[in-house]
Formats: structure tokens, sequence, C-alpha cells
């Protein structure tokens, strides 16, 4: 789909804008190629905040509902709290909400549908099922203030052993800022290099006539991992930027600190367990605890196993609805063809094959072998092996993002390199 908007309506309505409208604000010549450089969108990161909060204040009022209607009555684990809950506040916040809201709103950019119709969302889907299972932290519970403010806000907020938020100090501000201007940079970089390749396959690919990408013949090319390996890269950054740029408005607004939601999972993992637990996607990771591991490990007795499984698949799931969310919701009408069918199972298998990795991890983790070899193996070389272990079905989740309108879509916030037609 291209963008029908001018440069200068897509400055001021950059959710709207489906290709990159930029001019170069610097040519460099370079032998004999023509180089140019892109400047960030100031307006495309004061939209986006605008839509998020706005979400936010819709996600307190239902807070605030819920306190009423549950916390307040102390009628958690009961009929009453699940009929609430997943009868009507789960399926506002999956369904209702970005039905009525994309029908409002027209959201061409995918990056704005991913964040602001999907991760608000999906945290407070999530953390509805937290409350009404009856695992909300007790120190949230206390007023309908601080319930609101935990239930509503994005990312999560540092708090000490006691419960009460930990200030932001201004140089910590700073630090987010410049954290996120070179973030910024770095990404812009790595996109930079790989757009201008056939859906960011920098290394080539092997096609078949059968399935260009799913086909059984690429798992025997050394190429696919390759590409995964940057294109998973890629998708780290972009959520470590879009993290960033949150937390240092978080701290602005409301003068606290929060928990980092990255934590370089790509290099430093030394474990499936510690790339998910620790370092992928904290706050995802912490939601999907509280909503699904335990009500699934304590409510309902289930093995350890079991609830490890269930959290996996109900994040492959979530995934899934966020591909409907982005690439199809409101393009029913449109031809499916290569740039508009979306094929739909493949997140769940990567988190299914995620979660046997992590089966696998507890029950052999332990052993004294395994210790052993653990304790002697360099780290990178740890890392290294919990990348391949996850690369053979990464291209399955990967997929949509580097072959459909997605990271073209995040463009004008990066500042980027391109090459100039002579």
């Amino acid at each position: 789909m291209e963008s029908s908007l001018s440069s200068d309506t897509a400055t001021i309505l950059p959710h709207m804008v489906v290709s990159d409208l930029r001019e170069p604000f610097y040519v460099l010549k370079f032998l004999n190629l023509r180089i140019g450089l892109l400047g960030i969108s100031i307006t495309y990161w004061i939209s986006l905040l605008g839509f998020f909060l706005l979400t936010l204040f819709l996600a307190a009022l239902i807070g605030l509902a819920l306190y009423q209607t549950v916390v307040l009555t102390k009628t958690t684990n009961t009929l009453q709290a699940y009929l609430i809950g997943l009868g009507i506040v789960v399926p506002f916040w999956m369904m209702v909400w970005p039905l009525q809201f994309l029908k409002l709103v027209t959201l061409d950019n995918a990056i704005f549908r991913f964040l602001v119709g999907g991760i608000a969302p999906i945290v407070c889907a999530f953390r509805t099922i937290e409350v009404v299972s009856g695992f909300c932290p007790n120190y949230v519970t206390q007023s309908a203030k601080d319930f609101c403010f935990y239930y509503a806000m994005v990312p999560i907020v540092q708090r000490r052993n006691d419960g009460t938020p930990i200030v932001c100090e201004n140089s910590q501000k700073l630090q987010h800022l410049l954290v996120f201007g070179g973030m910024m940079v770095i990404t812009g970089l790595l996109q930079s290099i790989l757009t201008p390749y056939d859906n960011m396959n920098v290394f080539g690919s092997i096609t078949t006539q059968s399935s260009s990408w799913r086909s059984f013949e690429r798992l025997g090319s050394w190429q696919l991992y390759a590409n995964s390996a940057l294109q998973a890269m890629l998708f780290q950054l972009y959520l470590g930027t879009y993290y960033e740029a949150l937390q240092f408005a978080f701290a602005l607004l409301t003068g606290y600190q929060s928990e980092a939601p990255m934590d370089n999972p790509l290099l430093e993992s030394k474990s499936p367990m510690d790339f998910w637990g620790k370092r992928w996607n904290t706050m995802i990771h912490t939601v999907l605890k509280n909503g699904v591991y335990k009500p699934i490990r304590i409510r309902l007795k289930s093995s350890k196993t079991v609830a490890v499984l269930a959290t996996f698949v109900a994040s492959g799931l979530f995934h899934e609805w966020i591909l409907w969310l982005v690439f199809s919701l409101g393009n029913e009408n449109e031809n499916n063809d290569n740039n508009s069918f979306v094929w739909y199972g493949g997140a769940l298998v990567f988190f299914v094959w995620q979660a046997m990795l992590i089966g696998l991890e507890l029950a052999l983790g332990k052993t004294r072998v395994v210790q052993s070899i653990s304790q002697r193996m360099p780290k990178p070389i740890q890392t290294f092996l919990v990348v391949c272990m996850g690369l053979p079905l990464a291209h399955f989740f990967l997929e949509p993002y580097v072959t459909k309108p997605f990271f073209s879509h995040g463009a004008m916030g990066l500042p980027m390199v391109v090459v100039l037609s002579k």
C-alpha cells in the first residue's frame, strides 16, 4: 500500500504514513554513489506518544472499574470476578477496543498499530487475569489511585521492597535520553544495511517452487540462519529503542524509574530460561507470569512443565493476534496477494519450540554433567549455543515482519542512510 499523503501532510499525520517521504538533509558523494542522510521525524515520536497516552488513560478507567467491582469487594478468585474479567474486560481489550479504535482513527502505520493497538491492550488483558485470579500485589490494592496506576502503566514501575516507587533522578532521565538517541542510531544503521535486500535477506535465500519461505529445503541452508540472526537483532533493537523512548517519557511524566524491559538477550543470554525469563521483553514476561503461569500453576495446581507450556502457548497466541491486528484488521477487502496475505500459525510454532527448549533445560539443566559443562564453557559460547537453538524456527516468527511493511513503517523514527539515484 503506497501513501497518498504529501510530505507536509505526512509530517503532521505520521500515523497515516506507509512510506518514507523524508528528504535527505545531507548528500554525500562516494565513488559513483550518492548517499543521503535522513533525519528522524520528531512529530512521529510525539504522535506515537500521544496515541499511547490515550490508550493508557482508557486503561486507567477500566482499571478503576475493576477496582470497584473486584478488588474493593474482595471477590478475587470467585465466579463473579472471572465473569467480569474473562467475560467482559479481556474481550474488550482483545476485540472491542481494536475494532472500534481503528474505526475512529485511521492507523495505517504498522508500528502505530503494533504499539498503540497491541502492547497496552495485551498488558492490560493479562493484568486483568492477574487481578481476578488474586495475584495482584498487595501494595497496589490499598487505593484506587495506586491500583489504576499499576493496571494502566506501561512500562513496569521500579519499586522498593515495600512497594513504593523509586524516583528517577535527573541524571537517570538524561541517561535514558542518551541511550534512546544511541539506540536510534544503531537501529537505523542496521535497518539501512538490511533494507536494500529482498525481504532483508543479506546473505541471499534458497527458494523453491513449492514454498519460498517455509520449505524444508531452506532448513539446510546456512543463509537462513545468518539472515534470521540479523533480522532477530533488528527486531530486538526495535523493541529496545521503543522501550527506551517509553522509559524516558515515563520518567518525565511520572518522575519514577521503570524496569528495563530488554537486557541484550541475543548477545548475553546463558540459557533459554535466562533468555526468556530475565532478558527478552521482561515486561511481557512479568504479565505472562502473573496472568498465565501463576493461575495455572497455583489455582489449577498444574505441574511446572504444564504451566510453562501454557505460558508459551499464550505468548504464541497473542503474537498471532498481533499479526491480525497489524496486517489484517481493516484490510479484509484487499486482494490476498503476496503483499497482503498473512500466514498464521508461525508464531505459535516458534513459541512451542521455545517451550520445548525450556522443558529440556528444566529436565537436564541441574544434572551434574550439564552443570560441569556450563561452568567451564565461556559465556560467549553459551550465548552462541542459546541463539543457535532458537534459530531453526526463528523465521516462522520473523516472516511477517520482514516480508510485510513493518520495519519500513518505522523508518521515519530513525536516522537512515539511503543510496540515491544518480
